[in-house]
């Protein structure tokens, strides 16, 4: 009988450990997922939530970062039904914005950008165009699943979690 006991209580040992395992790893899952993987990443809290009042700020007439920005605007509009404000300026509101700079590092490569999202803000960084067409589909990546759907999804939470830094990630 008490050999009987010792069987259960290992068995009920292994069992809640496999379980506790299993739910640690779950958890993990839910973490963000970027392929690739960025070489450093912070989460912060809160989130940016896309609705009518945000503006896509491209501070530059670059017609290759144009094109990445009117292919990730017609993104958006599609899946969101949203049509998102272009200007070269960015103002006193919600805004994605994308900037060209030359004084990033350079280690990293040309395609290499700065994503960084806060619950007004989304700012997107890189040294070339080509960086700043990754960082934008990085951040469709970081969207519900929805985003990718042929028309406009209606009910679901647009929104991007928080970042103080998603920093030099290689595309």
């Amino acid at each position: 009988m008490q050999n009987q006991n010792k069987k259960t209580k290992i068995f009920l040992v292994l069992f809640l450990s496999f379980i506790m395992l299993y739910q640690i790893e779950a958890e993990e899952k839910q973490k963000l997922q970027i392929v690739p993987e960025p070489v450093s990443i912070t989460e912060g809290n809160g989130k940016f939530i896309f609705d009518k009042s945000v503006i896509l700020v491209v501070d530059t007439t670059n017609v290759l970062l144009e094109n990445s920005a009117y292919l990730f605007l017609e993104t958006i509009k599609r899946s969101t039904g949203l049509k998102l404000q272009v200007r070269r300026k960015a103002a006193n509101q919600k805004s994605v914005s994308l900037i060209l700079n030359s004084s990033l590092n350079q280690v990293f490569g040309n395609e290499a950008y700065v994503l960084e999202v806060t619950s007004n803000t989304i700012k997107i960084e890189a040294i070339t165009s080509a960086g700043i067409f990754y960082g934008l589909q990085t951040l469709l990546k970081l969207f519900p699943p929805q985003i990718e759907s042929k028309e406009a999804v209606w009910n679901t939470d647009w929104s991007v979690p928080g970042f103080r830094d998603l920093g030099n990630c290689l595309s």
